[in-house]
C-alpha cells in the first residue's frame, strides 16, 4: 500500500507499507516505482 500525505506531496515521497512486512517508511516515488518494476520482473522470471 502506498500512503501519500501532505508532507509527502511536498517532498515527492510516499510511505510504503507491505502486506507481510509492515511499514517500510517514506521513500522517493521514483525509488518506489523502480522497486515495483523490479518485483514484477522477478515474479515473471
Amino acid at each position: 500500500m502506498l500512503v501519500i500525505s501532505g508532507r509527502g506531496m511536498d517532498t515527492a515521497a510516499v510511505g510504503v507499507r507491505l502486506h507481510h512486512g509492515g511499514p517500510q517508511g517514506a521513500k522517493p516515488k521514483a525509488e518506489v516505482a523502480a522497486d515495483i518494476l523490479t518485483s514484477i520482473k522477478v515474479r515473471r522470471a
